[in-house]
């Protein structure tokens, strides 16, 4: 209930979803997906929300409870913040590997977005004192545009507009490291109950 209490409070954790759906309506606007297809997706609003709200509360908290919830939070007790991530993220590719196997292209742009959102989510977990409800918001906002948007137009023009969300959501990983590095990395904390030091702004 802690989790449920803080996001509810904590308002702009609601730029989040935004901030993640924006990224990918300009993503598919850049990769040529047709804008004038754009106004009629508003008719499809509700379906979009349904597929938000299944992508936080049961892909998003499952997977969470697990990634940063679990591994993460016993990997900061003997790893480096940096180096936890960069194990977390072949894993959690691995999980997803039997549906990525029919497209190269698209699982080496997962491969690279799984390093950029482990980043940014041991960025959030951390600086939010192990809050799995916000992980799992931003995995659904992750996930929920894209596979709205990959629905709604050609595979090729999906998979272009993925690695565009990838790229900008890469040069918000790098701008998180170098706001704090040396958190980044510091030595690993050694107890069960650490207390973690802010690693994005509040």
């Amino acid at each position: 209930m802690d989790d449920l209490r803080e996001t509810r409070f904590a308002l702009w954790w609601l730029g989040i979803p935004v901030f993640a759906m924006t990224i990918t309506l300009l993503a598919f606007n850049l990769a040529g997906a047709g804008g004038s297809a754009f106004p009629a997706l508003l008719g499809q609003l509700p379906a979009l929300l349904g597929l938000f709200a299944f992508h936080v509360l049961v892909v998003g908290l499952l997977e969470e409870l697990g990634w940063r919830g679990w591994l993460l939070r016993r990997l900061l007790l003997v790893r480096t913040p940096l180096v936890a991530t960069l194990i977390i993220a072949p894993v959690w590719f691995a999980w997803h590997l039997p549906k990525l196997l029919s497209d190269g292209t698209f699982a080496a742009v997962f491969a690279l977005g799984a390093i950029v959102n482990s980043t940014i989510l041991t960025a959030l977990w951390s600086r939010f004192s192990g809050r799995t409800a916000l992980s799992a918001i931003a995995h659904g906002s992750f996930n929920a545009p894209i596979y709205f948007m990959a629905d709604q137009f050609p595979d090729a023009d999906a998979v272009r507009a993925f690695s565009i969300v990838v790229s900008i959501y890469g040069l918000v990983a790098i701008a998180i490291i170098a706001s704090n590095w040396r958190w980044w990395l510091k030595d690993p904390a050694g107890g069960e109950d650490a207390k973690l030091a802010p690693a994005i702004a509040a």
